[in-house]
């Protein structure tokens, strides 16, 4: 981050825009501030980058002949380029200065030391262990070791040749020569032995924080949804002998979660089959989750239940997730009830999402209301869901609004699916009026765009559908492109194309595409030339598009007369129309006279990109 320029404050402000903050870069990336989401994330995590090739730069395979302060640079370096956060280089830096502050108080050279670690490692089956957790390693080892030569050189009430050989192992441990103290100390009495097994149960402890420091970095790369980076830190962590139960209990665990991560990245089922596989191999034991997420990658129903047995045979008890899931894989009502009751025979509780989803499996509304009587007999809540499931079995109005009054009793707010399908079901736009009145008032919010769409597709005459489109207006609803579209679509033949244009035009919102069944309607009745006039306001619509193609010789004929008879200051539709259609008709030389005439008067930048695009085109 220095290299950048960069201090916490700039961080915080790239991030949140805002002076005052400035966490530390690893509580956010750990979630421990203001649960940051992954694009917050991508950017600390690139504020903190540095280029690789100022890495290459500093730092080569590390050597035994490097000194430390070359050693220093390679872990600095090492931090940086695994994105490391701020406090995570500067608890390095302390570590390292810490580090040399020890080695001077208990007289260890650095070299010896570092001989010491690599013993450790070739002990522990590691020799290929990432440099950037040596600090910490080291540190811990020098203390220990430190502790172990000051005990061997404190005067003790012993034969002097006891105390001879204790110093002698001293100067031996300083100097890196542990052969030649272990010989020493195995001369010595029985209390040099013991502190020579002290030393090495240190090493073993050591180990254990190797191990933290592993668990540490997948941690990290969780946070980073960096499943495979987890999943082999994890399973390095598991790997080290002495782990306290507790925490070996904790690594595999999350070590079971990084495969399942990678097993819902999958995009099909022979994926998702390896990864198990590997889990196997591995010595890994699956979980009801990992099983519920490879029943979901399934495709068919026979699939799912392979897993399921396969899953019993594991030991692992299946959930209502589980069962959930695979009601869902079967487009059979029966074998739906089936599982419901093996479900129930199992002892495993169903909850809304297993009734949900049999209702959505039931073959009419009688008995869709039969599982929801059951869901409520067995203590379970219905949810909006279920409810929307329910309604969309029924074709009656009555019933569909019975179960709104239902929903409305039970406190289950609706949903667009819920009121689309009352609206598809009713017999007049007022119903669909009662119905948007209603769900306002239960909800407390304005309609969604999809739901005045759906209401204003129940009124017949363009003319009434218009007003009521000024209406939401007035009522302060946004009318977006799905409504416009919808009112468009209405019959139009009754205008004249310059009335219908001034009608567009007026409207809260505009958008060109609304305009396409206009062009399809007039051009189909015969209309040519008014099919024209709303094409031009819609020039680049593929309803447009298809007309200048197909009617291309009465557009030129109409285009020039047009041109003719237009103010100079109000032709650049008409250019930007006929530069368009000759474009589609292979004439370049006259799309590209017009064309540049239109991009001369165009002030949308919109226009500006497309002609420009289009002429791009031309050889």
């Amino acid at each position: 981050m220095v290299q950048h320029g960069l201090q916490l404050q700039d961080v915080a402000r790239l991030v949140y825009g805002d002076e005052e903050r400035a966490p530390r870069v690893s509580d956010v990336i750990n979630g421990r501030y203001a649960r940051p989401n992954a694009d917050t994330i991508s950017r600390y995590v690139q504020a903190l980058k540095i280029p690789q090739t100022h890495i290459d730069d500093l730092f080569g395979r590390l050597k035994p002949a490097d000194s430390l302060a070359e050693i220093e640079k390679g872990i600095a370096s090492l931090a940086r380029s695994r994105s490391a956060d701020v406090r995570t280089i500067e608890t390095l830096n302390d570590v390292i200065a810490s580090l040399n502050r020890q080695l001077s108080d208990v007289g260890l050279s650095y070299e010896a030391l570092r001989q010491y670690l690599i013993d450790f490692l070739t002990e522990v089956g590691d020799t290929n262990t990432d440099p950037v957790l040596w600090p910490a390693a080291l540190r811990s080892l020098a203390g220990e070791i430190g502790r172990l030569r000051i005990s061997l050189l404190e005067k003790t009430n012993e034969p002097s040749l006891i105390q001879e050989r204790r110093i002698k192992a001293a100067s031996a441990i300083a100097q890196g020569d542990r052969e030649t103290a272990r010989q020493l100390l195995e001369q010595a009495s029985s209390m040099s032995r013991d502190l020579y097994e002290e030393c090495r149960d240190n090493f073993l402890n050591t180990g254990e924080n190797y191990a933290r420091s592993l668990a540490s970095l997948g941690s990290l790369a969780f946070s980073e949804f960096n499943y495979e980076y987890a999943k082999d830190c994890y399973s390095r962590a598991l790997k080290i002998e002495g782990l306290q139960a507790e925490r070996r209990l904790r690594y595999e665990r999350s070590l079971v979660i990084a495969f399942t991560a990678l097993m819902a990245r999958c995009r099909d089922t022979n994926g998702a089959l390896s990864i198990l596989e590997e889990m196997k191999k591995e010595g890994v034991k699956p979980d009801e989750v990992t099983f519920n997420t490879l029943i979901n990658l399934t495709n068919d129903y026979a699939t799912g239940r392979a897993i399921l047995e396969e899953m019993k045979k594991e030991g692992v008890k299946p959930d209502e997730v589980t069962f959930s899931t695979l009601i869902n894989l079967t487009n059979d009502y029966a074998t739906g009830r089936a599982i419901l009751e093996e479900m129930k025979k199992e002892g495993v509780k169903p909850n809304e999402v297993t009734f949900s989803t049999l209702i959505n499996l039931a073959n009419d509304y009688a008995t869709g209301r039969t599982i929801l009587e059951e869901m409520k007999k067995e203590g379970v809540k219905p949810n909006e869901v279920t409810f929307s499931t329910l309604i969309n079995l029924t074709n009656d109005y009555a019933a569909g609004r019975a179960i709104l009054e239902e929903m409305k009793k039970e406190g289950v707010k609706p949903t667009e699916v819920t009121f689309t399908k009352l609206v598809s079901i009713g017999t007049s736009y007022d119903d669909a009026r009662k119905i948007l009145a209603d769900l306002l008032q239960f909800r407390g919010r304005n309609p969604s765009e999809a739901e005045l769409a759906s209401a204003i597709s129940k009124i017949v005459a363009f003319s009434d559908a218009v007003e009521e489109v000024l209406e939401f207006k007035k009522l302060g609803y946004f009318t977006g492109r799905s409504v416009y579209e919808v009112l468009f679509s209405r019959s139009v033949l009754a205008y004249k194309a310059e009335a219908l244009l001034d009608i567009y035009f007026n409207l809260p919102y505009r958008f060109s595409t609304a305009l396409q069944s206009p062009i399809k309607q007039y051009w189909e009745a015969g209309r040519l030339d008014e099919a024209l006039t709303v094409s031009v306001a819609a020039a680049f619509t593929a309803a447009a598009a298809k007309f200048f193609k197909s009617e291309y010789q009465f557009c030129k004929i109409e285009f020039e007369t047009r041109l003719q008879e237009a103010e100079e200051a109000s032709t650049g539709d008409l250019h930007y129309a006929y530069g368009l259609a000759a474009a589609l008709n292979q004439e370049q030389d006259i799309a590209r006279f017009h064309l540049a005439r239109a991009l001369s008067r165009a002030t949308l930048e919109g226009r500006v990109v497309h002609i420009q695009k289009v002429l791009a085109t031309f050889r």
